[in-house]
């Protein structure tokens, strides 16, 4: 059975998370804006919700391209595409996306609330 396997088990039957609280000015200041995308906050839908995360919402999430974790239903819309909130990130919402638990429990020294902007890299520290 592989990692992905046992994790899917443990989280089946476990409720969702709410979405964090945290104001819109706080979150526009460190994910940056560009005039040619549209940055969304408090967004039920992601594309995390639909199927690509199988098991409960995760109130945090963390992108595999920039290595920083945002919260729940944020997200920048460029031309159809949801990708990481973060600016000047490239990732998506589809291949990038990860629930912040399963990147700590790989690394169970990160806060169990990462902090905005910060770089937790998937394999500790650098």
């Amino acid at each position: 059975m592989s990692d992905d396997e046992d994790w899917l088990r443990e989280i089946e039957g476990e409720d969702d998370e709410p979405m964090p609280e945290i104001s819109e000015v706080e979150l526009r200041k460190v994910f940056g804006e560009s005039p040619s995308e549209t940055l969304v906050l408090s967004s039920p839908e992601t594309m995390e919700h639909f199927v690509l995360v199988a098991g409960p919402r995760r109130s945090w999430l963390w992108c595999l391209h920039c290595e920083r974790a945002y919260p729940l239903g944020s997200y920048r819309l460029v031309e159809e595409l949801q990708m990481c909130p973060y600016s000047e990130c490239e990732g998506d919402t589809v291949l990038d996306l990860w629930a912040w638990q399963k990147v700590r429990d790989d690394n169970p020294h990160y806060p169990e609330i990462p902090e905005l902007g910060i770089v937790y890299p998937l394999y500790g520290e650098r």
